[in-house]
């Protein structure tokens, strides 16, 4: 009596090697998806933070305004302004820098990163006791430009 031993076949190798195949490169796809959504993501959060930070910025300098008796709509035009500065320059298109310590500006510190983040402020006076903040944060994301818009209105309440 002879015996067989046992042995998987080669369709039998074949079918396993197709399911761990196909299981890998769902799992990939699915892992690259999650990051590309993360970024996506993060970059949103972060022009958000920075309109916001705009609309804060026009608003500390309309309440500096009013300390120094400056006239209420003296902040009109388009700026790009940052924190650390604190004035209003002429606009452009300048990418804003990131420091660890001192955060987003346009101010070139040393051990700074250039980001893909522009911010432009536009200050309007619709009637002589109103200003109009709009605020845009534009970045390519994925070769695809992007932008966060916010609006605010402040009031000569004084």
């Amino acid at each position: 009596m002879k015996s067989y031993k046992k042995a998987f076949s080669l369709v039998e190798v074949l079918v396993a090697i197709s399911i761990l195949v196909g299981s890998t490169v769902s799992v990939t796809f699915l892992v690259s998806n999650a990051i590309k959504t993360a970024t996506s993501t993060r970059s949103n959060l972060i022009a958000a933070q920075l309109a916001q930070e705009g609309v804060e910025i026009i608003r500390r300098l309309r309440d500096e305004n009013w300390i120094n008796g400056v006239a209420f709509n003296d902040l009109e035009g388009t700026h790009r302004v940052d924190w650390i500065s604190g004035s209003l320059p002429v606009s452009g298109n300048l990418p804003l820098r990131f420091h660890p310590n001192q955060g987003y500006s346009y101010s070139a510190i040393s051990g700074d990163v250039v980001t893909p983040f522009t911010r432009l402020i536009t200050v309007s006076s619709p009637n002589s006791r109103e200003l109009q903040i709009e605020v845009e944060v534009t970045w390519t994301d994925r070769e695809a430009v992007k932008s966060f818009i916010v609006e605010d209105h402040l009031f000569d309440w004084l």
